[in-house]
């Protein structure tokens, strides 16, 4: 089984935002505390196995205390060709 162009952008996603979470030393939880975003979503999004709506992003940029320019790397990503 091949792995889709959108599914690894996916993965990419996924692991930028745990490689962040994980570098400030948040739990999931504590992220989603922090956030508008359920904790099991939050390791979907990491794992590549949840698309999101851009919203979702910048809640999860305010749950790991993100810029705003940090925030649309992420969210540049979507668009990634």
């Amino acid at each position: 089984m091949t792995i889709g162009k959108r599914h690894r952008e996916r993965i990419a996603i996924g692991q930028t935002i745990r490689m962040i979470r994980e570098r400030k030393g948040l739990s999931l939880r504590q992220v989603a505390m922090r956030c508008d975003v359920d904790y099991a979503d939050i390791a979907r999004i990491e794992n590549g196995k949840k698309d999101s709506r851009i919203s979702t992003f910048i809640e999860l940029g305010v749950g790991l205390e993100l810029g705003p320019e940090e925030v649309s790397v992420i969210i540049a990503a979507l668009w990634k060709e």
